[in-house]
């Protein structure tokens, strides 16, 4: 934004071309974001400057949009070809039905703490790739095209929330888990005991666990819990690996482990055991 705006149009044909090229076109962000999360305007001359010189040049480029309610008007009045995302921060849904008027318009909400109110707005077929930041409630929909997941709260992930990411995400292949809180004891089985259900993601290659309770780690890799046939990348903290692994000698999570060929476990440096190796033969 701050390249396109200070140099677009200066009388230096190679700068302009420059400014035209993907990296500064494909992600447009019309939003601030303050310390304390408040959501802030950019000036109407910049906008208005957008709107009227520098979109109409760039707007086959736009792949993503970032905006809130007071500059979607201007900056939505563009046609943008190849847009896959659109992101409108403080609009209502009164609001996203104007643009939606053809379609479902689902909301999501997540509550933090007061005020912390985040919505999700989108329509029906969501036909984007990606989806962030879901917690404990969200609508039994089933999300076709989402490959890039990242669910996160401060209530406990149980294994039913569990049971409804793989059935309403099908084709998930990255996913990113935020949760320090732990799991019910009532319900977190021990390593030995069958769940009901053992829950089976068929497509995830990436999972990232590195910010999250230890019992999330046993969750995902102890194989009668969950079913990774395809883990190739897992980020996890060492100390919950080495527990929920025994020192690297618990089968129960060998499986789900053995064609890692990818393991971040943070900034440590670690001289790793025979065991280790054995355990992760791939890497």
């Amino acid at each position: 934004m701050d390249v396109l705006y200070s140099l677009f149009d200066v009388n230096n044909q190679r700068l302009v071309n420059i400014t035209q090229e993907n990296t500064f076109t494909n992600t447009l962000n019309f939003v601030f974001t303050t310390l304390t999360d408040d959501i802030l305007s950019i000036s109407d001359p910049i906008i208005d400057r957008f709107f009227m010189n520098i979109l109409p040049r760039i707007h086959y480029n736009v792949k993503s949009l970032i905006l809130n309610s007071l500059s979607r008007e201007r900056i939505l009045a563009s046609d943008y070809p190849n847009l896959s995302e659109l992101k409108i921060f403080n609009v209502n849904v009164k609001v996203a039905s104007h643009y939606f008027t053809d379609q479902q318009v689902e909301c999501m909400i997540k509550y933090r703490r007061f005020p912390d109110v985040k919505y999700h707005l989108f329509s029906l077929p969501f036909m984007f790739d990606g989806l962030q930041f879901l917690d404990n409630t969200f609508p039994n929909i089933i999300f076709n095209h989402v490959i890039r997941l990242v669910v996160d709260d401060n209530i406990p992930f149980e294994h039913e929330f569990f049971m409804r990411i793989a059935w309403c995400f099908p084709l998930l292949k990255v996913l990113t888990v935020y949760n320090a809180t732990s799991q019910s004891p009532i319900l977190n089985y021990n390593d030995n005991q069958l769940y009901p259900t053992t829950i089976e993601y068929p497509y995830l290659t990436s999972l990232y666990l590195l910010l999250v309770h230890g019992d999330y780690v046993n969750r995902f890799l102890n194989d009668r819990k969950t079913h990774l046939p395809h883990l190739t990348v897992l980020s996890v903290n060492y100390n919950d690996l080495r527990n929920v692994t025994r020192n690297f000698t618990n089968d129960r999570i060998r499986l789900n482990c053995i064609q890692l060929k990818q393991l971040s476990i943070g900034p440590q440096k670690i001289a790793h055991s025979e065991d280790f190796y054995a355990y992760f033969p791939l890497l």
